[in-house]
């Protein structure tokens, strides 16, 4: 990392703040985490009093005031309504406040919560500085609108992103989504791992961890459709031997066969755990229909830390999701089942399960296959990015 004084202040103004709590907020902590923290200010929503947070000033900005809506039967209203301009707006003046004399070269901000990238938008205008938006999920995949305000979203969104000096899109395939949306190019930013993770020898894929099963982990929120999917295929992959253990804080409602909930830890604890307890690790994608909108272009983190364990890591789902894509282009580094049903999936996994070969080759490839993920060189390109835009002077218009 070059010297203090010849990198840019960075401003995050977002509704995501660098900390280790939350999916979004723990990959801009680990982006800035050797970025020196004189250089830093964050401002935006509280942080949670159980997160990790980098040793800079961290302000609390208010939400805009329509925002205690965001629960209530009237979010959808609410959201339609700012669309176009009626509410959901941080006055100018709080801001202003919040950076307490703070100059920035760059404002950073995550696209997701739309009243804080409108917050950043609207400062950078105002004062001519660069904004980098980073981009993990479309914002209308969640703030959810009544379809006549849809095309008003949209818009109001695109000029957001196109007015951006720098637009950092979790894949290839949001880029060339958005580009599309919104009308302006974007470049692909992977999400970054922690540094600490280390692979296991791969020779130690030869034996089982507990013979004659084959045991999978999972990591993570049972959101997204992931855990549906577990539901689906569980009880007839259990009965081809094939185990699985769960490693999350979302313990599910009633027993799913073939499946042991083995609970939520933190990050350096639960790789260890799943690196030791675990024959692969699984990214077990959903064919529901509803969840396909969002596959096609979010690229699912645990899959880059998934990556670094040093085991083989099984990939399933339909071929359009960004996960299966990366893996089918990758052969030897994963097991990837694009679009394969129940049987396709326990007969292969069966195949694993009797190949001690197979498991260690793919174990060993998988560090090969990992070159999009490294977290230094992920980190790196976005220091230049930063220090690429600072010192522009942005039009108003």
């Amino acid at each position: 990392m070059p010297n203090a004084p010849e990198l840019p202040r960075i401003l995050v103004l977002s509704g995501a703040v660098p900390e280790t709590r939350f999916a979004g907020s723990l990959l801009l902590y680990r982006l800035l985490l050797k970025y020196p923290t004189d250089r830093l200010y964050a401002i935006g929503v509280r942080t949670h009093p159980k997160s990790e947070l980098l040793d800079c000033p961290y302000v609390y900005l208010p939400p805009a005031r329509s925002a205690r809506l965001n629960v209530t039967r009237f979010a959808k209203l609410k959201r339609s309504l700012e669309t176009i301009g009626v509410m959901g707006r941080i006055p100018a003046s709080r801001v202003d406040a919040a950076l307490n004399g703070f100059a920035p070269d760059v404002v950073v901000s995550v696209m997701e919560r739309r009243d804080y990238v409108d917050a950043a938008y609207r400062l950078c205008r105002r004062r001519g500085l660069p904004l980098v938006v980073i981009v993990h999920d479309r914002l209308e995949s969640f703030e959810l609108v009544y379809p006549p305000f849809r095309a008003a979203q949209i818009a109001a969104n695109a000029r957001m992103f196109r007015f951006a000096s720098a637009r950092l899109c979790v894949s290839p395939e949001m880029v060339s989504s958005l580009d599309g949306v919104y009308g302006a190019r974007g470049s692909v930013m992977y999400p970054n791992r922690s540094d600490a993770l280390r692979p296991r020898p791969a020779e130690e894929s030869r034996q089982l961890k507990a013979p004659p099963e084959l045991t999978l982990g999972y990591a993570g929120s049972m959101s997204y459709g992931y855990g549906d999917r577990l539901r689906e295929l569980m009880p007839d992959l259990a009965s081809a031997g094939i185990r699985l253990r769960l490693y999350s804080h979302d313990a599910p409602a009633t027993p799913i066969a073939g499946v042991e909930h083995a609970g939520g830890f933190a990050a350096d604890v639960l790789w260890e755990r799943v690196k030791r307890e675990c024959d692969g690790v699984w990214l077990p994608y959903s064919h529901r229909e509803y969840f396909q909108p969002l596959y096609r272009t979010h690229f699912p983190s645990k899959l880059t830390e998934y990556m670094a364990l040093g085991m083989p890591v099984v990939i399933t789902g339909p071929a359009h999701a960004t996960g299966v894509k990366w893996g089918v282009a990758h052969p030897d580094a994963t097991l990837t089942l694009p679009d394969a049903g129940a049987t396709g999936i326990r007969d292969a996994l069966d195949r694993l399960r009797l190949d001690a070969a197979a498991r260690v080759s793919i174990a060993a490839a998988s560090r090969g296959g990992d070159r999009d993920f490294d977290p230094e060189m992920i980190r790196d390109q976005f220091v230049n990015v930063i220090r690429n835009v600072s010192g522009r002077r942005v039009s108003n218009h």
